[in-house]
């Protein structure tokens, strides 16, 4: 049996016939896809439409506050999701409890009298309230504004359209509908 029967690839599989440019874009590559916005706010603009959000746009937001009550529209994160279902549940675990150190542990005779406790939470990034960057999505191996997929990987993270872009642009008026 052949490594392609096992693994489920094709051998039929070619490389890309596109190259890639010092500012990480595909050559050539034309978005014929109508409407977009892509060189709208320039060649290697990696914001895309939360250009939109000014510094005076958040000014005058925060000028129409009268109580300063925040509503928090986090999920809670817990095994029964929200995760989409074709992936995993969140994982929760923990590295060390209160119960560790009360029972015993190697760690009392390394750090004499500390306690605590350290948990780790695994899960797939849109399993909770969170925001996407654009390196989220591709199409025909390109994201948003025309740089290539591969800019996004599993050790370095993404290179080009990460969230970070819009860290400081992320905030504005927002209005809550209670729709029930």
């Amino acid at each position: 049996m052949s490594v392609s029967e096992t693994s489920g690839w094709t051998p039929a599989w070619t490389p890309p016939s596109y190259t890639v440019d010092e500012n990480g874009k595909v050559v050539g590559y034309i978005n014929d896809r109508k409407p977009n916005n892509w060189g709208r706010w320039g060649e290697l603009d990696e914001r895309g439409t939360v250009n939109f959000i000014t510094e005076q746009m958040v000014a005058d937001a925060a000028r129409l506050i009268e109580t300063g009550r925040a509503i928090s529209l986090a999920i809670p994160l817990d095994s029964q999701g929200p995760v989409h279902p074709s992936r995993t549940g969140v994982v929760h675990m923990y590295g060390y409890t209160g119960s560790d150190f009360i029972a015993g542990s190697v760690a009392n005779n390394i750090y004499p009298h500390f306690q605590g406790s350290d948990d780790y939470i695994f899960m797939p990034l849109q399993g909770s309230t969170q925001w996407d960057g654009i390196a989220h999505f591709f199409y025909r191996d390109t994201m948003y504004n025309g740089f290539w997929a591969g800019n996004v990987e599993a050790f370095g993270g993404a290179r080009r359209g990460s969230i970070h872009k819009m860290k400081e642009r992320l905030a504005g008026r927002g209005v809550l509908l209670d729709v029930a």
